[in-house]
């Protein structure tokens, strides 16, 4: 028996209708989306090498971004400690 009291559509009180409020129409759903690269790899040493690039190509940029840091930090510290706190320049060791 249908309702004979038209109410303004409510969320909360009518959720099969939510699905059409979305503004993804046309959009596929995410469980469609591509799976991993490592779905394709069929032994286990090809999986574990692919993990290990995939688990480097994460610190990379962090990694090479601190070492540019105290690379130049380095090469600050030396010219501003000879050019203002006046220290004599003297054998150090080098690393590189």
């Amino acid at each position: 028996m249908a309702d004979p009291v038209q109410r303004p559509f409510n969320v909360y009180l009518a959720s099969e209708n939510v699905g059409s409020l979305d503004s993804f129409e046309g959009v596929p759903d995410i469980s469609s989306l591509p799976q991993s690269d490592e779905a394709g790899l069929r032994f286990r040493w090809q999986k574990r090498i692919h993990r290990a690039v995939y688990s480097a190509s994460d610190l990379a940029p962090g990694l090479l971004l601190a070492e540019i840091v105290a690379i130049i930090a380095s090469f600050t510290a030396k010219w501003f400690g000879r050019q203002f706190l006046v220290f004599r320049k003297t054998q150090s060791v080098r690393f590189w």
